[in-house]
């Protein structure tokens, strides 16, 4: 057998042995029972390892570990055969051949690719230190690939399954469509590297509102049990963070970062893909979303999507269910916040303070339904109620390690937590509303906050809306400012 067939004969091998033992086991596994989790698993994992062993093997290749012998129908340098077969054997194949013993598969995965790849001289030249390549191939592509799949089949960790999933649709969106665009029209990271660093800068500063709006939103899924893949959705509608602004703000953000890295790039490639994504959101996917959300959710998914559009953010946001910002008056910094967000337009958001709570406070807390956040989330969570532009500061600083990073600045400087917590039972409240104790002329009033928006005039004859404007303070204040 000449050189030529032989190469020829492992290509084809490396293909379509994993792709037909795929597809043998998923025919085997759906006749036994439709399972949408492992679907969605099996989705999962394939995008996983799609972008990580291109990665990897860019990587190899570039320390000399291993070359390829191929010429041709390549992606990154790595034969695009090869490159399939193994995400599909890396995948698919562990989570359809035994979902509940991914380990056991995962170790015979790494044993057999010991075993093989000497043996794969034809296509692939291995270096004395190959072993090493192999080694960040585990660690980087099936581990994780591996962990995201056994999540996702049971249903566990929502937050730990998208942050995974978060990665990896990241890793599509700045490094794989990139790398198929260079492979079909040209071009490399060259102008990457060449650009000006302010214009790299400046890039990084416009597109950040866009990508915390995407970071958050996935988020919102996570605490709602699900994750950005269709196939593993939140078992509650979500209407909240950039939810409350847009109905695809991952879907937008993706678009829109994607469109300003081929921008970066020059690369035309790039552009077109986001046209292509930008017509699939908007036409078959937006179409098979609301079949889906209306089937799920009635006449609340109905009533969502009448107040907020697809693709174009509101100004205001839409609140379905009100919240309560806890701010304590015997602290300088909370009573400071909570008198800003009574001089703002809010919606559907009362500013209490953290004295007259029936539970034990320590630092400003934000209160809806079950959920609840504190500190610089808390600060974070109440300006989603204001307008786009301060939710959209707020979905910067809590970028996880900003928000951090932050809570620590803030703690330094003198907003840190209470010695000793305050309230833990309510308040008795006469009527009109209960006085709160360490701030001059204040007042918390019975009525909701949304109330005093209605346009109602004070004893001068003016609306209320016009007198909180003004920003008086004390017996002139108007009756739905909190403090």
């Amino acid at each position: 057998m000449t050189p030529p067939d032989a190469a020829l004969i492992v290509r084809a091998a490396s293909l379509y042995l994993p792709v037909s033992v795929a597809c043998g086991l998923g025919v085997t596994r759906a006749r036994r029972a439709a399972d949408r989790r492992l679907a969605a698993a099996v989705v999962a994992g394939l995008v996983w390892q799609l972008v990580a062993l291109l990665a990897v093997n860019q990587v190899a290749v570039a320390q000399g570990w291993w070359q390829f012998r191929t010429a041709g129908g390549a992606v990154a340098g790595m034969p695009v055969d090869l490159w399939l077969g193994w995400t599909v054997l890396w995948g698919a194949v562990p989570v359809l051949l035994s979902a509940d013993r991914l380990a056991v598969v995962a170790v015979g995965l790494v044993a057999g690719d010991f075993i093989v790849m000497p043996r794969l001289g034809a296509v692939i030249d291995l270096a004395p230190r190959w072993i090493l390549g192999e080694l960040l191939a585990v660690a980087v592509a099936l581990l994780p690939g591996t962990v995201l799949a056994w999540l996702t089949v049971h249903g566990v960790r929502p937050a730990w399954r998208a942050t995974l999933q978060l990665l990896a649709f990241a890793g599509v969106t700045g490094y794989l469509v990139p790398s198929l665009a260079f492979a079909v029209v040209g071009g490399d990271w060259h102008r990457l590297v060449t650009r000006p660093r302010w214009q790299l800068v400046v890039a990084a500063v416009i597109v950040a509102p866009v990508a915390s709006m995407a970071v958050q939103a996935v988020m919102e899924f996570a605490a709602h049990g699900g994750t950005p893949l269709p196939l593993d959705p939140p078992s509650t509608l979500v209407t909240t963070g950039p939810y409350a602004y847009v109905a695809n703000p991952m879907q937008l953000g993706g678009t829109v970062l994607l469109a300003a890295w081929g921008l970066v790039l020059e690369q035309p490639g790039v552009i077109a893909a986001t046209v292509v994504a930008a017509l699939f959101s908007a036409g078959y996917a937006a179409w098979s979303e609301h079949t889906e959300l209306s089937a799920r959710f009635g006449e609340d998914w109905g009533r969502y999507r009448t107040g907020v559009r697809l693709w174009v953010p509101r100004w205001r946001p839409y609140v379905g269910q009100p919240a309560v910002v806890y701010a304590g008056t015997s602290c300088d910094p909370c009573s400071e916040v909570g008198r800003f967000l009574t001089r703002r337009h809010r919606r559907r958001l009362d500013v209490l303070a953290a004295e007259t709570s029936g539970r034990p406070m320590v630092r400003i807390t934000y209160v809806r339904g079950v959920e609840q956040a504190t500190g610089v989330a808390a600060v974070g969570r109440a300006l989603e109620h204001v307008h786009l532009g301060w939710a959209a500061l707020s979905w910067v600083a809590r970028v996880p390690g900003v928000e951090a990073a932050l809570q620590v600045v803030a703690d330094v400087a003198g907003a840190g937590p209470l010695a000793a917590p305050i309230g833990g039972r309510a308040a008795p409240e006469p009527p009109g509303g209960a006085a709160v104790p360490g701030l001059r002329g204040s007042s918390v009033p019975a009525r909701p906050a949304e109330r005093c928006r209605t346009g109602r005039t004070g004893r001068s004859g003016r609306g209320v809306r016009s007198r909180r404007r003004r920003g008086t303070r004390g017996a002139g204040r108007p009756a739905c400012d909190w403090w």
